[in-house]
């Protein structure tokens, strides 16, 4: 009875084994198969594009197929991956943006990555930026370009004035009263057609180089705390509302609600734009005028930001394997002058000597600025919760600009209700 017993129980474990090890080899088989990875992706039209026929040569190169989720702008990205992530369904490969980078980490959203980098070269790639995604010795992302601050002006408007051009060179740009100077002659309003001399997204992000070049800060270095209300974060303040609205030279906080400083620069209307370099593409098709871009004024320094957007695994990815492989792919020569990196790519030869073949269509001058921001550029404190300190601050601005408050009471004001949430 016991042998019998004892074959029955042979018998059984061996096909249970075989059913195991059978399955295994079909889920094997079908993972082998099945290469499909997902890349939840926040890009303009033309971005779109770039990705789609680079997911064709992936597909032919690595047997790979990549299924893009295109998103257009960073606020419903940040809700849809939310979602995904609440659902245990998240995307393969996500991008991600500076301003949500902590936050992801923080919740848990991103993979590290290490485990899939050990057979990569990272050292074509700047360094600064290759850190900026990683935390505690882990990786959790790959830097997809960092993009800076700049002056876009329109050279047709300086001609009429009599004006020299402003310079590519980071070290001898104007100093802030002599850029105020020449923004109020370039602006005028002849027989209500005007002209203004200079405009910018009028939000705490935008302003931070300026800040920063009075040795002021808007959070602190170790991102605990408001930093602003200083003395030197007060005269930044009072110089972004002269320059800004005291002197007309910029449309109106309301106005620019309705029409942007990019769409008013793009018209021949604004002469000056201080952005950054994602809008280059946007201007490549300006036909009406020549521009340029210059070196920001400097005050006690010469700064800008630098604002490193990646790819990253998502945490529970169906695939992260075949997910490392495509953002490997993207990091690699071909996939960074294919048109989907974001500004200046992370790898040196193509930063400083292809620099040229991202923008043909501007002169040295201006790919002189791009480079020379690697140099002087800064990456700004940012805080897990980025979005609430920014719409916090951002209030603030709006009543300053109408005039509600003044600069030394923002500041206070900005302190207080920002640190409210940091604390």
């Amino acid at each position: 009875m016991k042998k019998k017993l004892t074959f029955f129980l042979i018998v059984c474990f061996t096909m249970v084994s075989i059913f195991a090890n059978g399955q295994k080899a079909e889920q094997d088989t079908e993972e082998v198969q099945n290469k499909e990875v997902r890349a939840m992706l926040c890009v303009n039209e033309a971005q779109m594009a770039s990705y789609e026929a680079l997911f064709k040569r992936i597909k032919e190169d690595t047997g790979i197929t990549v299924k893009g989720d295109y998103v257009k702008n960073w606020d419903e990205f940040n809700q849809k991956l939310m979602t995904q992530m609440a659902a245990k369904n998240p995307p393969d490969i996500l991008d991600v943006s500076v301003i949500y980078k902590d936050q992801y980490i923080s919740n848990n959203y991103l993979m590290d990555m290490t485990p899939y980098m050990e057979d990569f070269d990272f050292i074509p790639y700047y360094g600064a930026m290759l850190d900026s995604y990683r935390k505690d010795g882990k990786i959790y992302g790959f830097p997809n370009g960092c993009t800076s601050i700049a002056v876009y002006y329109n050279k047709a408007l300086f001609d009429e004035a009599g004006l020299e051009y402003p310079t590519s060179d980071w070290s001898k740009s104007m100093n802030w009263d002599q850029f105020l100077q020449t923004v109020t002659l370039l602006t005028k309003d002849d027989s209500g057609n005007k002209q203004y001399g200079f405009s910018t997204t009028f939000e705490i992000g935008w302003l931070l180089p300026l800040i920063w070049q009075h040795n002021a800060r808007f959070i602190s270095e170790d991102g605990t705390k408001c930093a602003i209300n200083t003395k030197e974060g007060i005269e930044a303040l009072e110089y972004v509302q002269s320059i800004m609205f005291d002197n007309n030279a910029s449309p109106s906080y309301s106005e620019l609600k309705s029409l942007g400083p990019a769409d008013l620069f793009k018209a021949g209307k604004l002469a000056t734009f201080m952005d950054g370099d994602w809008w280059m593409g946007y201007f490549s098709d300006i036909e009406d005028f020549e521009w340029g871009v210059a070196a920001l004024p400097q005050d006690e320094r010469s700064v800008t930001g630098f604002y490193i957007d990646g790819w990253a695994i998502a945490n529970r990815a169906k695939n992260p394997k075949d997910a490392a492989e495509v953002i490997k792919y993207f990091a690699s020569k071909e996939g960074l002058t294919s048109g989907i990196a974001k500004g200046t790519p992370p790898m040196i030869s193509l930063a400083e000597k292809e620099i040229e073949s991202l923008y043909p269509y501007v002169d040295d001058a201006t790919r002189q600025t791009w480079k020379g921001a690697l140099a002087i550029g800064e990456t700004p404190s940012f805080t897990k919760n980025w979005a609430q300190v920014v719409s916090e601050a951002n209030k603030v601005l709006e009543r300053m600009s109408l005039g509600l408050v003044t600069p030394a009471e923002a500041a206070a004001e900005m302190e207080t209700n920002v640190n409210r949430v940091l604390l």
